[in-house]
């Protein structure tokens, strides 16, 4: 699945908007720089198909029901050492003669017991990595399967065996120290710098595998289908603490929703709820819902928090209608893409915003095979909206009690057409506060 930058803001993967905390500061526990480092990777490049998807839900479901833990054997100082040495830029010594072992030992003492200390530190990163991988059992996940090969096969290495060999004595030479140094860098360079990687992995995918069971997220069915599906019970934002659970069933049959409720009612939330569940599904990790089905699609577009762009002259309008083009592009080229849309053309005025809204609502409806969820406080969308067969209308319940907007945060169906704006700007007694006669009438009495 494809993702952008403007969608990884919106739901705020690494950037977290007003006290709350990233997706990536969240769900980055892992042990090593490296390993952040692609976990980082991992959130902006989610698995471009779905055989890829399939595999990495599978690791990361491995390890989040394992019955004890994953403990990866080595942390963030160690794996440093190993990297440094194979990235060193000390020269590798012909060995096949003394004297050059005995004029770079002579020459550069520091060079020397740089390369005699982290030998051993490279020694302990393969033995602890075999004595991890022979605890596990069975139906291995592709990632552990990759790891126990690469161990595999380096341990049964003849040059590998000869490095063990002639750096496991006390009395190793520096000529021997050398010659190990120079088939850890030269032969076997390629096959640590696999193993490195494979271990950066594990780390972040154990972490999202900890995040998942900690966070008590449940793991979907992901499924492959030319009819889109996106079949939720309970779902509900991870981000809040405190917020009702809703259900939702968007398919081919009824592929485009219609958010509507007055300010500050829930539509926001939901969405990115939506926008979040539909994102970890095709990481491979679990969701906030009960349970969940949720097909394949190619890209997952959102558009919740534009503003002007002074660097490139765009107003909000044209950032808004740029981002329709987006998705307009992405329909034409066959993509399956999930949509989500937060008030479409709020950058112009009511009429405007009506019109264009209503036209592209009516060109969306044409495109089965993907999926829309879309909000708006402009109700009178709803009769072009109740014209197509394909489309399901939401609402948050609100109501005034004693003067005063009460949210329930229950979805229901249907079309809401209750508008407390200026309720709410009664309430805090803006208005009042501006009456200028008021103010000289309090000067007046002083």
């Amino acid at each position: 699945m494809q993702i952008d930058k403007q969608t990884l803001n919106d739901l705020e993967i690494f950037r977290a908007v007003d006290e709350n905390i990233s997706i990536f500061k969240l769900f980055d526990i892992t042990r090593t720089v490296g390993g952040s480092n692609c976990l980082r990777d991992k959130l902006i490049n989610p698995p471009d198909s779905f055989r890829k998807l399939r595999l990495q839900q599978q690791s990361i479901r491995y390890f989040a029901e394992r019955d004890e833990p994953l403990t990866l054997p080595m942390g963030n100082m160690q794996l440093k050492e190993v990297e440094e040495y194979f990235a060193t830029n000390i020269e590798v010594v012909a060995t096949e003669q003394w004297v050059s072992s005995l004029q770079f030992y002579f020459s550069d003492k520091s060079s020397f017991n740089f390369l005699k200390n982290s030998i051993p530190v490279v020694i302990r990163f393969v033995e602890a990595m075999k004595q991890l991988l022979h605890k596990e059992g069975n139906n291995l996940p592709v990632i552990l399967q990759q790891a126990v090969a690469q161990i595999q096969s380096l341990w049964s290495d003849n040059t590998y065996q000869k490095v063990r060999g002639m750096t496991s004595r006390p009395s190793a030479s520096f000529h021997q120290w050398l010659q190990a140094d120079r088939l850890l860098r030269i032969e076997l360079k390629d096959r640590f710098k696999v193993l490195i990687e494979t271990y950066f992995e594990l780390d972040a995918l154990n972490a999202m595998a900890v995040t998942t069971r900690e966070m008590k997220l449940n793991f979907p069915e992901l499924i492959e289908s030319e009819h889109p599906l996106f079949h939720v019970e309970e779902i509900y934002n991870p981000l809040l603490l405190k917020w009702k659970t809703s259900s939702l069933n968007i398919n081919n049959v009824h592929n485009f929703v219609f958010l509507t409720g007055p300010n500050m009612s829930g539509k926001s939330t939901l969405l990115k709820a939506i926008g979040l569940t539909v994102y970890l599904a095709h990481l491979g990790m679990g969701v906030p819902a009960k349970t969940a089905r949720i097909s394949y699609v190619d890209r997952l577009l959102t558009d919740f928090t534009f503003t002007d762009n002074i660097v490139t002259g765009y107003s909000y309008f044209f950032s808004e209608v740029q981002r329709v083009k987006e998705l307009a592009a992405s329909l034409s080229k066959g993509e399956r893409v999930f949509a989500i849309f937060d008030e479409l053309f709020r950058g112009t005025n009511v009429q405007d915003a009506l019109e264009a809204t209503s036209t592209i609502v009516s060109e969306l409806m044409a495109w089965r095979e993907s999926l829309f969820v879309i909000s708006s406080h402009l109700t009178e969308i709803g009769e072009t909206v109740n014209k197509f067969p394909n489309t399901q209308s939401w609402f948050f319940e609100s109501f005034m009690e004693n003067g005063v907007p009460v949210f329930t945060y229950r979805l229901l169906k249907g079309i809401s057409t209750l508008r407390l704006g200026m309720t709410i700007i009664d309430n805090e007694g803006i208005v009042q506060m501006l009456k200028k006669t008021s103010m000289l009438d309090n000067t007046e009495q002083k």
